[in-house]
C-alpha cells in the first residue's frame, strides 16, 4: 500500500471536494463552460492574490506550455 504524505492526502480531499462541487454546480445549472469559466477565474484571481507579478506570469506561461498534456474526463466521469 502506498504511504501519502499529509500535503498528498490534503491535495486528495481538496480536488475530490472541489470535483463534488463542480458536478453539483454542473448538474444544477445545466451549463459546463459556466461552471468550468467561474472555477478557472476564481483559481486565477486566488493565485493573482498570492504570488508576485513575475510568479503569476510564469504559472500562467507553465500552464499554457503543459495544456498539451492535460486530459479529458474519462467516460465514466465527463461532465456535460
Amino acid at each position: 500500500m502506498t504511504k501519502f504524505s499529509k500535503d498528498e492526502l490534503d491535495l486528495h480531499k481538496i480536488y475530490d471536494k472541489l470535483f463534488e462541487t463542480m458536478v453539483e454546480m454542473i448538474l444544477t445549472y445545466k451549463d459546463t463552460q459556466k461552471v468550468a469559466s467561474t472555477m478557472m477565474s476564481q483559481a486565477l484571481r486566488l493565485y493573482k492574490s498570492i504570488l508576485t507579478d513575475g510568479e503569476f506570469k510564469e504559472m500562467v506561461r507553465t500552464i499554457a506550455e503543459k495544456s498539451k498534456n492535460i486530459q479529458p474526463f474519462e467516460e465514466d466521469k465527463t461532465i456535460h
